[in-house]
């Protein structure tokens, strides 16, 4: 890097230049971390700084005494800090920061899992919902734009993306009031929406707006996990364990035994091991026992679309 700042015109690339091209994976093959490489940008630039500045006030460098051949003896000292690497997340940030698009990965990978338990239709796929449906989705809130009704009131344009397809959806003055403060740029989104016909084209009108705690709230999940007959063996019982040790929390929790020799039996484990739902239980349990081994359920939510749901009077509780 100090090669770098010394060989450029440090009159045109600055350290918000410099910051970019390491976002960019411009400086990948120097072996070090993003994060060193930024931490130890601004001194690398200034000391190229100098040199130039000695270069342009005629003052004689070790390089211009010997050239070409001395190049790596006299390169800026930098000492790469001990420090972690940027976390996924926000090196898939810096990526959208620099190019407009995520290159490496996609932040709604980290929860994919509890993104598809949770929705009813994929971002695709709300569209062909038809009209007045109530659906959940999930995806990461990519851009939104704030409006003032004529009546003076705020409400939101949202775009949401998961799994290369992008919604747009209408967050009106009443649910805007009431969620407006969980609209964080790249954060996952999870919503309950309507859909509406305009015009010939359906429209998505987001009602409730989740996060990531919402699911370990009482009473808001209710989980059942399943092991098939072909994973319901004394030595996969440790493995299953194992997962519920990892991901410990405040939701109960059904165990759904298909045993290969016997009939279903369902358990209700004691009331000191309650789980947290959150994707990495989802992709855990489903990597021993299967894909869909787990059956999870959102009265609260479905109590919106089933008045007589007996779980309506808690949901309008909850709704305050």
């Amino acid at each position: 890097l100090g090669d770098f700042t010394r060989r450029i015109d440090t009159r045109q690339v600055n350290n918000r230049v410099i910051d970019a091209l390491i976002k960019a994976g411009a400086f990948d093959s120097f072996g070090l971390k993003k994060s060193q490489l930024i931490a130890m940008a601004t001194e690398a630039l200034k000391s190229g700084q100098s040199v130039q500045k000695n270069r342009s006030a005629g003052q004689i460098t070790f390089f211009d005494v010997f050239g070409e051949e001395a190049e790596g003896m006299g390169d800026i000292e930098l000492t790469p800090p001990e420090i972690p690497e940027l976390t996924e997340k926000e090196l898939l940030t810096s990526e959208k920061e620099v190019f407009g698009f995520y290159l490496t990965g996609d932040p709604f990978n980290a929860v994919a899992p509890l993104g598809r338990v949770f929705s009813t239709h994929t971002l695709s796929g709300i569209l062909d919902a038809g009209e007045g449906k109530i659906c959940r989705i999930a995806g990461i809130l990519t851009a939104y734009k704030r409006h003032i009704t004529k009546k003076g009131d705020y409400m939101a344009f949202l775009t949401i993306e998961a799994d290369n397809a992008a919604l747009d959806v209408t967050l009106f003055p009443k649910s805007y009031q009431e969620y407006h403060h969980r609209l964080t740029i790249d954060e996952p989104m999870f919503m309950v929406v309507q859909t509406q016909l305009v015009d010939g084209t359906v429209k998505v009108n987001a009602e409730k707006i989740l996060t990531l705690d919402d699911f370990n709230e009482e009473g808001f999940s209710k989980i059942t996990l399943i092991v098939p007959p072909s994973v319901a063996m004394r030595e996969n019982y440790q493995k299953l364990l194992g997962v519920l040790q990892k991901n410990p929390g405040s939701t109960p929790f059904l165990l759904r035994i298909n045993s290969p020799e016997g009939p279903k039996v369902l358990l209700k484990p004691p009331a000191r091991f309650r789980v947290n739902l959150n994707a990495n239980l989802i992709k855990s349990w489903e990597k021993i026992c299967g894909r869909n081994a787990l059956k999870i359920e959102f009265p609260l939510l479905d109590a919106i679309n089933r008045p007589n749901n007996r779980y309506r009077k808690s949901f309008k509780a909850a709704e305050g």
